[in-house]
C-alpha cells in the first residue's frame, strides 16, 4: 500500500464576502472590523476537504496545511483574505477556544412526541477528542411546577422547544466554557456574552437563548462568521508565536527576558496542538494514520511543531524590506522566498554597478 499522507477535515466555502453589521455609536472608529464579517457569499456552496498536513501528494479532495499559508498571508488586504478563505475557510476560532456549550433549557418530551408529558431540558455540546457531542438532560420530578401534560388546551406543537422560564427549571445557565485564542486559561461565561459576536444574524435580545447548532455541523457553517478584526488580530498572533520559538541557543545562556518570550511562544502553540490520532480505513481494507483537529487554526500550529521538531529553525528573512518570520531545515538559508533572494540578488548588483 502506498504511504498516506496524515490528515483531518476542514469546512469551507465555494465563495466569501465581507458584509457590514450595525457599530454601537459610542465605539471608536479604530474597532470597525469587528463587525465586519467573514461570511459566505449568496449561492456560495459548503463542502469538507482533508487537511493534508505531511506533505507529499495532495489529492484533489485535500489541501496542503503548512505554516507558510499564515506567515506569507497579508492579513490587511481585504482581497487576500477571501482568497485564502476560499482555499481554506474560516479559521474555526470558536471551535478552538470553546470546550463546552450549555444551551437554554427547553420543554422536550422523554422519548418522542407521542408523549404527554415535556419536561425541561438542557442541551450541552461538548468537545471531544474526535469532535463534537450532544447531551440532553432531562429534569424529571413529581412537582406539578416543572411539568407540561400534553392535551387539548395545551398542544405539543406549542410546548415542544419553547424555552423553560428559569425560575420552573433546576438547570444552569446558558453559559460557556471558553478561553481566549492562545491561552489555556478556562472560565466559565454567559452564553451569548462569550459567543455571540460569532453569530452576527443572530438578533442581539436572543443571545443568550438562541438555540445555537453543534459546532462543526453544516447549520452551524450557515450562521457562524469571524469578524475581519479578530481574523486579523489571529493571523498576527500566529505570526508573533512563530517569531518567539526562534532557536537562541542553549538555554543557560540566554537572557530571562528571551527564556520568557520562549516560554510564552511555546505555551502559545500547546494552546492550539490539540490534535488527536484517529484511525482511517482504506478502500482495500487497511489502515491510515489520520488526526481529528479541532480547529484550522490548530492545523497550521500542528505544522508549526511538525517542522520543529523536525529539525526547522525559525528565522526573519533577511531582506531589509521584508524581515518576514520562515522556517527552514537548511542553516544557511537566510531569505524566507525565492522573491527575496531575487531582489537581493538584484540589489547587490546594483550597488557593485554604483561603486566602479
Amino acid at each position: 500500500m502506498e504511504e498516506s499522507s496524515i490528515s483531518g477535515m476542514w469546512w469551507r466555502y465555494s465563495d466569501y464576502q465581507i458584509i457590514e453589521t450595525p457599530m454601537p455609536q459610542n465605539l471608536a472608529p479604530i474597532l470597525s472590523d469587528q463587525f465586519r464579517y467573514i461570511r459566505p457569499a449568496p449561492g456560495a456552496t459548503l463542502e469538507t476537504y482533508a487537511l493534508n498536513v505531511s506533505g507529499g501528494e495532495v489529492a484533489d479532495d485535500s489541501e496542503s496545511v503548512t505554516y507558510e499559508d499564515i506567515l506569507n498571508l497579508d492579513p490587511e488586504s481585504e482581497p487576500e483574505v477571501l482568497d485564502w478563505c476560499r482555499r481554506f475557510g474560516l479559521l474555526g476560532i470558536l471551535p478552538q477556544r470553546t470546550i463546552l456549550m450549555r444551551l437554554a433549557p427547553r420543554w422536550r418530551p422523554v422519548v418522542d412526541n407521542r408523549d404527554p408529558l415535556l419536561f425541561p431540558a438542557q442541551t450541552s455540546y461538548s468537545r471531544t477528542p474526535v469532535g463534537w457531542h450532544p447531551v440532553s438532560h432531562l429534569t424529571m420530578q413529581s412537582d406539578d411546577s416543572i411539568v407540561i401534560t400534553i392535551d387539548d388546551e395545551d398542544r405539543m406543537e406549542d410546548w415542544n422547544g419553547r424555552l423553560v422560564d428559569p425560575e420552573e427549571t433546576i438547570h444552569s445557565p446558558p453559559s460557556v466554557i471558553i478561553s481566549r485564542l492562545f491561552s489555556g486559561e478556562l472560565q466559565e461565561r454567559r452564553l451569548g456574552v462569550a459567543i455571540g459576536r460569532y453569530f452576527p444574524t443572530v438578533e442581539g435580545a436572543d443571545l443568550d437563548t438562541f438555540e445555537y447548532p453543534i459546532p462543526l455541523s453544516d447549520q452551524f457553517w450557515h450562521l457562524y462568521g469571524e469578524s475581519l478584526g479578530e481574523f486579523r488580530a489571529a493571523i498576527g498572533q500566529f505570526v508573533d508565536m512563530v517569531g518567539g520559538l526562534g532557536n537562541r541557543g542553549p538555554l543557560e545562556q540566554l537572557p530571562e527576558d528571551a527564556l520568557g518570550d520562549l516560554s510564552r511562544a511555546r505555551a502559545e502553540l500547546h494552546t492550539l496542538t490539540s490534535a488527536s490520532t484517529a484511525l482511517g480505513i482504506d478502500e482495500d481494507g487497511s489502515f491510515l494514520p489520520k488526526w481529528a483537529f479541532s480547529s484550522l487554526i490548530g492545523a497550521f500550529g500542528f505544522s508549526v511543531w511538525q517542522s520543529l521538531v523536525g529539525g526547522s529553525s525559525v528565522k526573519h528573512c533577511a531582506r531589509p524590506r521584508c524581515r518576514n518570520v520562515f522556517l527552514t531545515a537548511q542553516y544557511n538559508r537566510i531569505y524566507c522566498s525565492l522573491k527575496c533572494t531575487q531582489a537581493e540578488q538584484k540589489a547587490r548588483q546594483r550597488r557593485r554597478k554604483r561603486n566602479e
